[in-house]
């Protein structure tokens, strides 16, 4: 997928998680705090290179984590029942990031 932004799709609780990351000042870590700000920002339609400007982060590590929760989100939902998508209509409720290009 060379040249493109990793898409992904979240629900409402997965947002609110990443939402209350990225507010947390004692709990969470700034690593942790800048991957929330990345992938929230992904679902924004913003591309790689406007994180970068925008919250003066580096690109190459925009696309790295963006890219790594592409690949492990799914994983993250299984010690957690809450977060175990429904049986019923998969797109219900999920907000997805831009497939396009990473720049």
């Amino acid at each position: 997928m060379s040249g493109m932004a990793a898409p992904f799709c979240l629900d409402t609780v997965e947002i609110d998680i990443l939402r209350k990351i990225l507010r947390s000042r004692n709990k969470a870590g700034n690593d942790l705090r800048i991957r929330a700000q990345i992938v929230l920002a992904a679902l924004g339609y913003f591309t790689n290179k406007r994180i970068q400007t925008q919250y003066g982060i580096e690109e190459h590590r925009v696309a790295a984590r963006r890219n790594r929760f592409d690949d492990f989100h799914e994983l993250w939902k299984l010690p957690d029942p809450a977060l175990r998508p429904t049986r019923i209509e998969a797109g219900c409720g999920s907000y997805c990031s831009l497939s396009g290009s990473a720049d």
